[in-house]
């Protein structure tokens, strides 16, 4: 196979990539096609120990962004179901959708939180963390059951999944919060056959 039709294929991967759904938790209220911008201030909300590994990861970064100009999405609505948990059940998830531009990385997120673990940690371990950090840089090197987070410039807003405060997203917040796991839920499941066309 030719150089030529290498860089077709792997245009043609990221473009079935960039097509599938993806979901973004925001507080923010957003309209369908509405973009939706970094929020810079996130990290102003941040503990001591993920500044630290907000530091680690921008040692490390080998894009051409900082992580805080960026926004973050989910490629699963498992994952976007359970960062919404994660953070109290209070926020909107939306479907996004993300123009190639805009692409800039695809992580794992179990680095992160491994980093999160393994602080507090003395000078002669920064290098160690450092390795970690790298490997959340990595294209193709990821966890075993991996949580990915995609970074971009700017995504659009294709429909509103849930929005805090209404009927529906109390249902499924009462749902999955009596759920084991979320994907063992109903509403975990109505919202796979959904987006996923099952």
């Amino acid at each position: 196979m030719n150089e030529r039709n290498i860089a077709k294929d792997a245009l043609r991967v990221m473009q079935n990539q960039l097509h599938r759904p993806y979901f973004r938790v925001d507080s923010r209220i957003f309209k369908s096609t509405e973009k939706i911008n970094p929020q810079a201030c996130y990290q102003a909300n941040l503990d001591a120990k993920r500044l630290c590994v907000e530091r680690f990861l921008e040692q490390t970064n080998c894009k051409c962004v900082q992580r805080k100009d960026c926004v973050f999405v989910f490629d699963d609505i498992l994952n976007a179901l359970r960062f919404w948990k994660k953070q109290g059940m209070k926020d909107n998830i939306y479907q996004v959708g993300i123009n190639a531009d805009n692409f800039i990385h695809k992580g794992d997120m179990n680095y992160l939180d491994f980093l999160l673990n393994v602080l507090p940690f003395s000078e002669k371990e920064d290098k160690e963390n450092e390795k970690i950090a790298l490997k959340y840089w990595e294209d193709d090197f990821c966890c075993f059951s991996p949580c990915y987070e995609i970074m971009a410039k700017e995504v659009v807003v294709s429909e509103v999944v849930l929005q805090a405060g209404t009927e529906y997203a109390e249902k499924i917040r009462e749902d999955i919060g009596s759920s084991l796991d979320i994907h063992l839920s109903k509403s975990y499941m109505d919202l796979v056959n959904k987006y996923y066309q099952l």
